[in-house]
């Protein structure tokens, strides 16, 4: 996790592409499609566009597109999770947005940070407390994404 002197965060990042060592590799790079939500009212199935996570918070996300995202735009969205047989719809809002100066991924030369505000209908921000066995802020956000590795750890311990 990188922390930079400025950090104006309310909440801890974490890395959303990281390669966890057991007896296997659980890889958490996931692949984001999204909409404005304007766009997907007028049922306008080709606006829809794909990019990946980069990291994610208790109420964010940021993630890496093809094109330039406007601060304010209102986004539905999914993550599409390896090993994961559901996906599930999120609404929320850009933040910020750039482009990366230093890109390895030419396909996805921006960047914007997505403040989730629900996620299946159920408000994120009224979810999120402190795990106390974990130290760290969770929701319903983290759980939905986080939540299947969380539930395989929690089951190998027994």
């Amino acid at each position: 996790m990188d922390q930079h002197p400025n950090e104006n965060r309310l909440q801890k990042r974490f890395d959303a592409s990281v390669n966890i060592q057991f007896s296997f590799t659980y890889d958490l790079d996931a692949e984001i499609r999204y909409q404005k939500l304007n766009e997907a009212q007028s049922g306008n199935e080709f606006s829809k566009h794909r990019g990946k996570s980069k990291n994610i918070s208790s109420k964010g996300i940021c993630v890496k597109t093809p094109v330039m995202l406007n601060k304010g735009d209102k986004l539905l969205l999914e993550i599409l999770m390896p090993g994961v047989d559901s996906d599930f719809v999120m609404q929320g809002e850009v933040r910020w947005s750039a482009q990366k100066h230093n890109h390895q991924d030419i396909d996805l030369p921006f960047e914007a940070g997505i403040e989730i505000q629900t996620v299946k209908g159920v408000p994120v921000s009224d979810t999120i407390y402190f795990d106390e066995d974990y130290h760290v802020y969770w929701s319903v956000f983290l759980e939905s994404v986080l939540g299947n590795y969380r539930k395989y750890v929690q089951q190998r311990k027994i």
